[in-house]
């Protein structure tokens, strides 16, 4: 199993960069511990379908 961890993504547009859009494709769980900073960005993750996430702070 390939995983990602990471946090603190605060994407102002929700676009997620495509270097590591090819990493999240090719990852078969993503954990993000937080801090989204807008329901666009959180929505893009959330889209795989692979998200495990916690709210964060901001």
């Amino acid at each position: 199993m390939k995983l990602i961890a990471l946090s603190d993504t605060h994407l102002k547009k929700g676009e997620i960069p495509p270097q590591l859009q090819s990493v999240l494709e090719d990852c078969d769980l993503i954990v993000h511990a937080g801090d989204f900073s807008t329901v666009e960005a959180y929505k893009a993750f959330n889209s795989s379908g692979k998200l495990k996430a916690v709210y964060g702070n901001d």
